[in-house]
């Protein structure tokens, strides 16, 4: 009897799509946003040796006072 019921109850789970697209745009969010978070590191971890070289040639260049 009990797995009857268990057996009922389990089909009609599987069949309700109540709340399915909610679920279909949480993991669709959750994927652009780990998306942007990755590109954001990567973005990130090499934006410091881009600063280095720019700051370095900055350093090289002079000011020219009169025109």
């Amino acid at each position: 009897m009990r797995e009857g019921l268990l057996s009922a109850v389990w089909s009609g789970v599987c069949r309700d799509e109540e709340g399915a697209i909610t679920v279909d745009w949480v993991v669709l969010t959750a994927a652009v946003v780990s998306l942007g978070m990755v590109a954001g590191a990567l973005i990130w971890s090499n934006s410091g040796s881009v600063a280095r070289n720019v700051g370095d040639f900055l350093d090289t260049q002079s000011v020219k006072v009169a025109f």
